[in-house]
């Protein structure tokens, strides 16, 4: 006698081969990052929101892993989601958004999520028995587990809105954010409320972690601010946490401060440093304050879109700060100047770093020094260049400089497929 089918359990087969999949990468880093594209473009307020965009990314990337790898042998309410969901709902907290952003991000991640599991089962299932069966138990199976994840979102952002509510970090937030937006403020009233001396030099920093085993790493950031002011000469610097993982931190000192000494720190030396940090230019008083932190900013978004040096200062990437505004115009350019110097390959970045080296330098003799590499072999390199490059080396100087500087800074992102 013919048994009957066991539709349930051939549904849970199905959903544990498509999380196989999913879940390995590249594919979970492709999903996620459509995810967070299209949070992104639901909830402005935060695609447009540097540090909490880092929470988002950190949070649907490590959440969406977790669901399609304990999915599959796991109910609902047992699936152990990752603390990154409860460091998204404090960092909006923190940044005085309302509750209702967080429950955007979230009906936003159920819609694509359950977008992308029923195109792909009915894709791959033709039998008309199988697929409601699938259907019904994926969308129960979904809808639980982000249920349950938004709830701990939600409880973690009205924790933290209760703390801060007493908190004296509200009151230093809102006169910080009141300097930034250019609303006018007595400086020597903020100076002492803030404890931070407004009419001498001030150097933005940026510090995030990309560390994952802890959903609030502020204390570990906020003792390495600290430890960079010392080495640098300053008083404790003015700290003001930007989500879980990122620290907004503001350098004041009387005379202009040697920022290629934080590379130096220890934090920064680590094989695999477990911290970045991005500094603006320093500059006087309260316009200063406002746009170092801008530059810190700006530098911040060139090292999280490239695999930058642990440490990133503005005033090495500034020009292609002001340029990477358009991607597309930038990979033009790369294209025109470079012409064969543009190919992708071990080989050819060698011929870019070398001819970079060389522009910077002046001259064969100096810059085989910097390269530590005998004068010979500059030379016979820049003999590839100049027969790689559509013209002349010197005919388009500048222009070639800045073709190699942005794809030393950007990577091979400008360069043609």
């Amino acid at each position: 006698m013919r048994q009957p089918r066991d539709l349930v359990a051939e549904a849970r087969a199905w959903f544990e081969s498509f999380a196989n999949r999913e879940v390995a990468e590249p594919a979970l880093t492709t999903l996620s990052g459509r995810m967070i594209d299209a949070i992104a473009a639901d909830v402005p307020e935060i695609g447009s929101d540097v540090a909490l965009r880092q929470e988002l990314r950190v949070a649907v990337h490590d959440g969406v892993g977790a669901y399609f790898s304990q999915g599959p042998h796991e109910r609902p309410g047992d699936i152990h989601l990752p603390n990154a969901a409860k460091a998204l709902g404090r960092g909006l907290a923190r940044r005085g958004y309302d509750i209702a952003l967080l429950q955007r991000c979230y009906r936003t991640l159920q819609r694509i999520s359950w977008a992308e599991i029923m195109t792909s089962a009915c894709r791959e299932i033709t039998d008309p028995e199988l697929l409601p069966v699938v259907l019904d138990l994926q969308w129960d199976h979904l809808s639980r587990t982000i249920s349950g994840a938004t709830e701990r979102a939600e409880m973690a952002f009205l924790d933290e809105t209760r703390r801060q509510a007493s908190s004296a970090l509200t009151r230093r937030r809102e006169l910080v954010e009141a300097i930034l937006h250019e609303d006018r403020v007595d400086i020597e009233r903020s100076t002492r409320q803030l404890g931070h001396n407004l009419y001498i030099q001030q150097t933005g920093l940026i510090i995030w972690t990309l560390d994952r085993t802890e959903d609030d790493v502020t204390a570990m950031l906020e003792t390495l601010a600290v430890d960079i002011a010392t080495a640098l000469g300053a008083p404790r610097p003015l700290m003001l946490p930007a989500g879980g993982r990122m620290l907004w931190a503001w350098l004041a000192t009387p005379e202009v401060p040697d920022l290629r000494k934080i590379a130096h720190l220890k934090a920064f030396q680590q094989r695999q440093p477990i911290v970045q940090l991005a500094a603006g230019v320093p500059a006087t008083g309260v316009e200063g304050f406002r746009v170092s932190h801008q530059e810190a900013l700006r530098a911040y978004r060139i090292a999280a879109e490239t695999e930058p040096a642990p440490v990133t200062l503005y005033r090495d990437v500034e020009l292609v700060s002001c340029l990477a505004a358009d991607i597309a115009a930038l990979s033009r350019l790369v294209r025109r100047e470079l012409g064969g110097l543009a190919e992708r390959g071990a080989a050819t970045a060698r011929l870019r770093d070398t001819a970079l080296v060389y522009l910077e330098q002046g001259s064969m003799a100096k810059a085989a020094e910097s390269l530590n590499v005998h004068k010979n072999t500059v030379l016979y390199r820049m003999q590839q260049v100049e027969e790689l490059l559509p013209q002349p080396l010197d005919e388009h100087r500048m222009a070639l400089e800045v073709a190699l500087r942005v794809v030393a800074t950007l990577g091979e992102r400008v360069l043609p497929e």
